[in-house]
């Protein structure tokens, strides 16, 4: 099998960039009380509480004890999130935008792991992180459609 070590060092980060990306998820939600925006957000939470299993799992197939330090995904989506708690969280265009960019570079790594587990041989990991990418996909084309919305309500208002 592949370096394991290596992959247990990158699994760690993955980790921990969706322990962030959910805990700003759940921030962003607690400042939309009720409507559409919300409900979004409910879907988003529950479907990355999903995910961060799913990486825990495979994690544990390779060694990786939890989070870990915040590198390279970690990094990135740790910047993005500092960005993102210093704007008005309160303003949903605002809140759903940044979600949608870290989102968005979630989905880029999920591609880049399938392609690694599939490349060491490991389609059963391959396969639960297809499934997550086939949710995050569907996910970033809600929050699309989502700030589009927002952006009418208010631009039309």
């Amino acid at each position: 099998m592949a370096d394991k070590e290596w992959i247990a060092k990158q699994m760690s980060k993955a980790i921990s960039a969706e322990e962030s990306l959910l805990e700003t998820e759940k921030h962003h939600r607690e400042q939309m009380q009720t409507g559409e925006v919300a409900a979004v957000y409910d879907r988003l939470i529950k479907d990355d509480e999903k995910h961060l299993n799913t990486l825990k799992q495979i994690g544990e197939k390779y060694g990786t004890k939890g989070g870990g330090v915040m590198e390279a995904a970690g990094d990135v989506l740790a910047g993005v999130k500092s960005t993102a708690e210093t704007v008005a969280t309160s303003d949903p265009f605002q809140a759903v935008g940044q979600d949608l960019m870290m989102k968005s570079n979630a989905l880029n790594y999920d591609i880049a792991w399938t392609r690694i587990f599939r490349e060491v041989g490991d389609s059963e990991s391959a396969t639960l992180i297809d499934e997550a990418t086939a949710e995050d996909e569907e996910h970033e084309r809600i929050m699309r459609d989502t700030l589009t919305g927002i952006g009418i309500v208010e631009a039309v208002g």
